[in-house]
């Protein structure tokens, strides 16, 4: 689960310079994440999960500058519905489908060399 390792939530709308917060956190329906160390590949993916969602009114990200560590995400949700909440759950999503992606690849990889050994043994017979 991505419980407890969400990145640093930026309230309210982020200032064009620095990234500096810019206004009190009080809407939770409305909240900008700050990733480190983040880039194009988790941005991209999160946004995709998150307009999965139907709870999720609006999601995007921005990566400042390349020589920056950093990935801004902003969720916005419907009534109902946490910001917080959105994200966990776009992030197990992501988290289900390596999964699903590591296993089908491993047994791919079984059955191809399975299939080489095979047809070894059958080169070796017919040999």
């Amino acid at each position: 689960s991505a419980s407890g390792r969400l990145p640093r939530a930026l309230p309210g709308a982020m200032a064009a310079a620095g990234g500096v917060p810019a206004a009190a956190a009080t809407d939770r329906r409305n909240v900008t994440y700050q990733f480190k160390g983040e880039d194009h590949t988790l941005g991209n993916s999160v946004r995709y999960m998150l307009m999965k969602n139907p709870d999720v009114e609006f999601a995007g990200y921005t990566v400042p500058h390349p020589s920056e560590p950093y990935m801004n995400l902003r969720v916005q949700t419907h009534e109902g519905a946490t910001t917080d909440q959105a994200l966990t759950t776009a992030l197990d999503n992501i988290i289900s489908v390596c999964d699903v992606v590591t296993k089908t690849y491993r047994k791919s990889v079984k059955k191809f060399q399975r299939e080489q050994e095979e047809a070894a043994a059958q080169m070796a017979r017919d040999a």
